[in-house]
């Protein structure tokens, strides 16, 4: 009987540790970690569709580590990915858009844009450099280059993500948009 309590024993404390003892972190490069401005800014002019000013604001950019390990994973690696986010806000209007760029699994980039239970983003990227999808564009007579096109969910609307600005261009489902003063 000692022998099998020994054995429990020795079982509990040794079997439990890890083999696979590792920390994995996917960063941004260096173009993704300034694609988003890094201090908040107030009285940011946009103008509607119907020639009216709408002022906003952005907040101040956050970047964390999250993890990408899930609740029944029973490895002992850890897997990190870089994310930055902040906040377009229209008090006046009700509207608030969180911008998030971050590596996923397998280091992948990603950009998206939530509003609310909404949500835009690149079609089908599947890429390790989130430059790789900058593209020149125009929409309501506006021209603009160099920014990413995130895509509505399932409706027609659209953002417009410019590194240098931000929130460049927002076209709503309904035909109606928010452009951005430069």
């Amino acid at each position: 009987m000692k022998i099998l309590v020994g054995i429990l024993c020795f079982t509990i404390i040794y079997g439990c540790g890890c083999s696979d003892d590792e920390t994995i972190n996917y960063n941004l490069n260096e173009f993704e970690s300034s694609a988003m401005s890094t201090i908040a800014q107030d009285n940011i002019q946009f103008i509607n569709n119907e020639q009216e000013m709408q002022t906003a604001k952005v907040t101040v950019k956050i970047t964390e580590n999250r993890s990408l390990n899930s609740s029944d994973d029973d490895s002992c690696v850890v897997v990190l990915a870089e994310s930055q986010e902040n906040e377009l806000i229209f008090e006046d209007l009700g509207r608030t858009f969180t911008t998030i760029i971050e590596k996923r699994d397998e280091n992948k980039s990603h950009i998206v844009v939530a509003d609310g239970p909404g949500f835009y983003g690149i079609d089908s990227l599947n890429t390790e450099n989130l430059e790789e999808a900058l593209a020149d564009f125009s929409s309501d007579g506006y021209e603009f280059n160099n920014v990413f096109v995130l895509n509505s969910g399932s409706h027609s609307g659209f953002i417009i993500y410019s590194p240098l600005i931000g929130i460049q261009f927002i076209k709503n489902d309904d035909g109606s948009y928010l452009k951005r003063m430069e």
